[in-house]
């Protein structure tokens, strides 16, 4: 059976740094499974929020370095990959 609960850093929940959304956005990408395979594009429409909202959630994520992006380049096309960190 898989594990229904997670646990998650105090330090994010409390956090002054990020906003609510921001927490909301994380929290949904920390819960999921290992190999969970993000696909941004896809993600609004799972979220319930429209696509500028969560790009400016997820850049602010990004620049605050709670998501990790590296590109690379597979058979021409540029490749993501992202890793999403609880701790900074």
């Amino acid at each position: 059976m898989e594990d229904r609960y997670i646990k998650i850093s105090i330090d994010i929940a409390q956090s002054a740094e990020l906003s609510l959304e921001e927490k909301g956005l994380l929290l949904y990408l920390l819960s999921s499974r290992v190999d969970f395979k993000i696909i941004k594009t896809e993600l609004p429409s799972v979220l319930n929020i429209g696509r500028d909202k969560f790009n400016k959630i997820w850049r602010s994520l990004v620049e605050k370095k709670y998501i990790e992006i590296k590109k690379s380049k597979d058979k021409g096309k540029f490749v993501y990959h992202y890793t999403i960190k609880e701790i900074k």
